[in-house]
């Protein structure tokens, strides 16, 4: 049944006072580029546009597939498509496609089916393969296992990385808190284990930590350890907390990254260590080892929901969860839990999806390597198919919106596209992409996908440019 759900905003001060919210750290699209000292190209003429003072937000994309709402001219859409390819803030390297969700019908083609480095828009690959294959409520689980106690009061317990890497060092919020991170916490997994230890006479505990699963502390092949040590990721072991960030390395400067473990397995035993000591135990070592044979399953503590997990990573476009979920992929497939086997994973339920994958090189889940390539065309694909199935059209609901929310919360106030822009960000040094929906002055909702390589480095003339040609999307009357 399609739900009917609709907000609509007055006044642009009712948007902008929305957005004072979020302040998002973006762990990825603020990478290098974002800044630049290079001289600000003049503008050209601006983007026609339409003033709308009512600005609908659909809460529920799936319903505008019920509209009759006007479909605007091919023509005048490729007529902006075409000044954004003609943009001197842009370059020839520049790829765009228009597609109207209802008819599926292309209004605006430059070089879309060119594949292009996409940056955080290929995560829009991981969240929907993801996403489809495993549904909205699997729940990553932390477990401890242990084989008892010797005589002497000693037992060894092994922490058994299960994909959580959102977990809180002490007590989780359990759904209480705004995001999936800090769902659950070592501190409850320790309240556990306390009961099966005391009763066994256990008084000292060695701690092994496996994340072999996983593939240990090792990051994608060709990113080399800077993604890490500037802090953009941590390795994907499959076990964290707070998304490997060390604490009180946080900034409220979103330009300025926090400090990553390199082992972020370690450091979540080396806090579970600290969660037995306060209830009473010695802890004797903590080491990486693999789990033995035969070991119980004593405690565990389980990830918010899978949509959730998505949607924090596609709200901050973070790296580290995108990646250890391409591997929890792999492993729900029955694959190893590799980047490789994971990409490989993807593209296939992709394809079961419906989605032409031709032209698509996948090589990690984030999109910080530029050795992927996805062509304009595939994504405003992918976004239909998304808009079109009652069981996936939820996914659209997690993107980031223009002046309200996500990696969009400070981009479009003031504009036609506030509140009805959703869309996935991306940005490396000379890469600045943006891929999702919008919807016209009219009510018509469109797929647009714009992925611009090649580019000098800074992202502000380029992101201002492909704002100025959402935005008269988002105005557009168009007929």
């Amino acid at each position: 049944m399609v739900k009917k759900r609709s907000i609509v905003l007055t006044t642009m001060a009712i948007v902008l006072g929305t957005c004072g919210g979020y302040a998002v750290a973006d762990a990825y699209d603020v990478a290098p580029g974002w800044i630049t000292n290079d001289a600000v190209a003049p503008p050209p003429a601006p983007f026609p546009a339409a003033v709308s003072p009512e600005i609908p937000i659909p809460a529920d994309p799936i319903a505008s597939l019920e509209s009759d709402a006007p479909l605007p001219s091919a023509a005048a859409v490729q007529a902006l498509a075409n000044r954004l390819r003609d943009d001197s803030r842009m370059r020839a390297s520049t790829g765009i496609s228009v597609v109207d969700i209802v008819t599926g019908e292309v209004l605006a083609s430059v070089r879309a089916s060119t594949p292009r480095i996409p940056a955080s828009n290929d995560k829009m690959l991981t969240a929907s393969a993801v996403f489809g294959a495993l549904g909205p409520d699997l729940r990553l689980r932390t477990s401890v296992t242990w084989e008892g106690a010797n005589a002497s009061g000693t037992a060894r317990v092994t922490l058994v990385a299960g994909g959580d890497m959102l977990l809180s060092a002490d007590y989780g919020h359990g759904g209480s808190g705004s995001s999936a991170n800090g769902y659950a916490g070592l501190a409850d997994l320790a309240d556990e284990i306390v009961g099966t230890l005391s009763e066994a006479g256990v008084t000292t505990v060695n701690i092994v930590v496996d994340d072999h699963a996983f593939g240990g502390p090792v990051i994608p092949e060709g990113w080399g350890w800077s993604a890490v040590t500037h802090g953009y990721c941590a390795p994907p072991s499959g076990l964290a907390i707070d998304v490997g960030i060390v604490p009180g390395t946080r900034s409220d400067d979103e330009n300025v990254e926090p400090e990553r473990y390199l082992d972020p397995s370690l450091a979540v035993a080396d806090v579970f260590a600290h969660r037995l000591i306060e209830r009473g135990f010695d802890v004797g070592t903590v080491t990486r080892g693999v789990e033995a044979s035969g070991e119980t399953e004593i405690g565990f503590v389980e990830s918010a929901p899978l949509m959730d997990v998505l949607s924090y990573m596609l709200w901050y476009s973070d790296n580290t969860i995108a990646e250890v979920l391409l591997k929890v992929l792999a492993r729900e497939s029955g694959l190893p839990g590799s980047t490789e086997a994971g990409t490989s994973e993807a593209l296939v339920r992709l394809r079961s999806m419906g989605l032409d994958t031709t032209g698509i090189t996948m090589t990690d889940g984030s999109g910080y390597s530029s050795t992927n390539k996805i062509p304009p065309r595939a994504l405003t694909d992918l976004v239909v198919l998304l808009a079109r199935n009652p069981a996936w059209d939820d996914l659209l609901e997690q993107f980031p919106v223009g002046a309200l929310r996500g990696t969009l919360y400070d981009r479009y106030g003031g504009s036609e596209a506030a509140g009805v822009v959703r869309a996935k960000t991306g940005s490396l040094s000379g890469v600045t992409a943006l891929s999702g929906t919008v919807v016209t002055a009219d009510g018509r909702w469109l797929a647009f996908s714009v992925l611009a390589d090649g580019l000098p480095w800074g992202q502000t003339n380029p992101r201002a440019a492909i704002d100025q040609f959402v935005a008269a999307l988002a105005g557009c009357g168009c007929g």
